[in-house]
């Protein structure tokens, strides 16, 4: 061992006898209360080193375990798991700190074995009972159950020693959302790795002990304790969507836990009585999940696909569907139905990598629920613009035509169809009745279908770009929401952005993509827009651009005969923006003007010049209040001295000394930037002389 590491564990050994020693009380005497330690972030860093030196075995050779024994860690946790000191509340820094040793020396250790010799582990059984009420003792605990299930024999003595009924249960009722958040995680945990045992049913009956006291007891309290209780019970619904999340396409967990007990029954239970909006959206997921694996255990039964099977599960999903909107929870129905685009992509994949199932030509199940969510985009639709479809009969052709479209592809028996038409015809009978609700719940349909963008379909993703286009033309129009309503705008623009950054939506999978720039433009002259908004346009003008450039751009450039298709009033939009009275939009115009080859857009250019861009870009490096857009003045400057756009003597006269005076600004990513720019100056004056 060297020197250094030498006098590191003599200094950690001096620590550890500190934290174990007595606080004085006046009169001389000690009520038990251990040396205190008024920042908790030393003791998080202590164990972050402690965690470092076990993986690492101390340095000099051994084990992990072996230098927790030479340095005193293991006395020291075996002295602050007493009970006398556990008791105390005033040692819960300490006593939290001992236990999260205790995981690592676990984690790092060969096997539990190793530890019986110690009596620890039994020290903590005793002392169970009163760490788990305990928010801090309780999340160091759980970590401790973490690290001994990384082995058969930690497991085994998990079971054995009743630390799922201890320590493990309880946590679902902790004051503390993040241990319930912790307890969640780990209980799933032990149970996929319990999934082919006895133990497994065992526990889905525990659990669902849990949710059934949940509907008795619902009707019969108030206050915390019914909020517990529902708190509760959400943990539960949360274990079981992880537990079928995670056996996805993998592993045939339906009729295991339909043996046990059946979980659609209890969901139901809870959705035909009135609860919270949260509760019904994860007992809805979870319903969705269990009739996924119910379609995946078929399928697996049968190794190829069959359409009788897409058909029951369409069926299942409608009925649902129904179930939900005739209690009420349209909301909740929006919000979970989203997640089926993520769970299907996840079937889809594990199917065709563990069971070799290809199913994904299948889109009806898909198509079915976009349909669905698209309702209110269409009901706001046609409630804003009615007036206009008589005047303008063309405007109501394409949003017919849009939504044929989007039903041609629904590939199922007739009998789904028509139920499908029915409960799309009484979502649009629930907005029709109160108009603010419908706006509210486009702007959380739109939210919600963009949450999920990662996991649509590209199909899917084209209709939603093309039903979020159609809201956003009608801007024009003073009887559209959409003229006015700030959230509605926010999502439409932040959806449109989103869709093209992900799925690179050009005139080739949709036509309304060549005039989203020209309606983006359009978008500025809505008096007393936000600045979220103005910001959001920005950004959704600088995502066209990445996303539009050659072979498509002439489209955007060259619009003559092409009405709002341009980006020929970006110059104009840009010096509005440029000076705006908010630094994000500043921020945000100039950091459009970066994107790509902008400068080089003549049209676009003209106009900026006219407004002496290099010049304002300057002064914004010497006057800006704010960091951010100081920096991209300076990438702005560094573009345009690039594309040339400064002549030698203003180079040496003014650009020069701004950026030099920026090199020594307060903030690190000016400064950076300022170099960034010295250094292409001089890369530049290099290649002048042929270097």
């Amino acid at each position: 061992m060297s020197q250094r590491e030498t006098m590191v564990n003599t200094k950690l050994q001096c620590v550890l006898h500190h934290l174990t020693s007595y606080e004085p009380q006046e009169d001389g005497t000690s009520d038990g209360t251990l040396a205190m330690v008024e920042d908790d972030t030393v003791l998080h860093k202590l164990h972050s080193h402690i965690d470092l030196m076990l993986d690492r075995g101390g340095g000099g050779g051994n084990s992990g375990y072996e230098w927790a024994q030479n340095v005193g860690l293991m006395n020291f946790v075996q002295t602050v798991l007493d009970p006398s000191i556990v008791s105390n509340p005033k040692n819960t820094g300490t006593v939290a700190f001992a236990i999260k040793i205790l995981a690592s020396v676990i984690k790092y250790g060969e096997t539990i074995e190793t530890f019986s010799e110690d009596k620890i582990l039994v020290h903590f059984l005793v002392i169970l009972p009163s760490i788990r009420n305990d928010p801090s003792l309780a999340s160091a605990s759980l970590t401790l159950v973490k690290a001994l299930i990384k082995d058969k024999a930690g497991l085994h003595w998990i079971i054995k020693n009743g630390l799922w009924e201890k320590m493990l249960l309880p946590c679902l009722r902790s004051p503390s959302m993040f241990v319930q958040r912790e307890g969640v995680d780990l209980i799933t945990e032990v149970m996929l790795l319990q999934i082919d045992t006895p133990h497994f049913s065992a526990m889905v009956k525990d659990l669902l002990i849990i949710s059934d006291k949940f509907c008795e007891l619902r009707q019969h309290v108030n206050g915390v304790l019914s909020e517990e209780i529902r708190q509760s019970n959400i943990c539960v619904l949360n274990i079981f969507k992880q537990i079928f999340l995670q056996t996805l396409g993998k592993a045939a967990v339906y009729s295991q836990l339909r043996n046990v007990g059946d979980i659609s029954t209890r969901l139901l239970s809870i959705i035909k009585h009135k609860v919270p909006v949260t509760s019904v959206t994860r007992a809805s997921d979870v319903l969705i999940l269990n009739l996924l694996h119910r379609f995946q255990e078929k399928l697996m039964g049968y190794g190829i696909f069959e359409q009788f099977l897409l058909d029951s599960l369409c069926a299942d999903i409608l009925s649902l569907t129904k179930l939900l909107l005739e209690n009420g929870y349209i909301e909740s129905f929006l919000r979970s139905s989203v997640n089926a685009h993520k769970y299907w992509r996840i079937l889809v994949n594990n199917l065709k990598e563990s069971k070799n199932i290809d199913i994904t030509s299948v889109e009806s199940i898909l198509i079915i629920i976009t349909g669905f969510q698209l309702t209110p985009i269409v009901s706001l639709y046609r409630a804003s613009l009615g007036p206009i479809f008589t005047a303008c009969p063309e405007k109501e052709k394409v949003i017919a035509k849009w939504n044929e479209e989007l039903h041609s592809r629904i590939n199922i028996k007739e009998e789904n169809k028509n139920e499908t038409a029915k409960l799309e015809k009484q979502i649009q009978k629930i907005l029709e009745k109160d108009p603010v609700e419908a706006l509210r719940l486009t702007v959380l349909c739109i939210s919600s279908i963009i949450s999920a963008a990662d996991h649509l379909h590209l199909t899917t993703a084209v209709t939603v770009f093309q039903g979020l286009s159609f809201i956003l033309i009608s801007h024009n129009y003073s009887t559209s929401p959409m003229s006015e309503h700030d959230g509605l705008q926010r999502a439409v623009i932040d959806g449109l952005r989103i869709l093209v950054e992900k799925y690179n939506i050009d005139w080739r999978k949709s036509y309304v993509s060549v005039c989203l720039m020209g309606q983006l433009c359009e978008l500025v002259k809505i008096p007393g827009i936000s600045t979220q908004v103005k910001v959001a346009i920005l950004k959704a003008m600088n995502s066209c651009i990445n996303g539009f450039i050659p072979p498509v751009m002439s489209m955007l450039v060259n619009s003559e005969r092409m009405e709002e298709n341009s980006v020929e009033l970006m110059g104009k939009i840009l010096t509005i923006y440029l000076g705006d009275t908010e630094w994000e939009v500043r921020d945000s115009a100039l950091e459009l003007l970066l994107t790509s080859n902008i400068i080089e857009i003549d049209k676009v250019w003209n106009e900026l010049e006219m407004e002496n861009l290099p010049v304002r870009s300057l002064a914004a490096v010497l006057t800006e209040g704010e960091a951010s857009v100081r920096r991209s003045a300076i990438n702005l400057i560094q573009a345009l001295f690039v594309a040339g756009k400064y002549e030698d003597m203003m180079v040496n006269t003014m650009v020069v000394p701004v950026i030099q005076h920026a090199a020594e600004d307060t903030d690190d990513e000016v400064r950076a930037a300022s170099l960034d720019f010295i250094r292409v100056h001089i890369q530049g004056k290099l290649n002048k002389r042929g270097f």
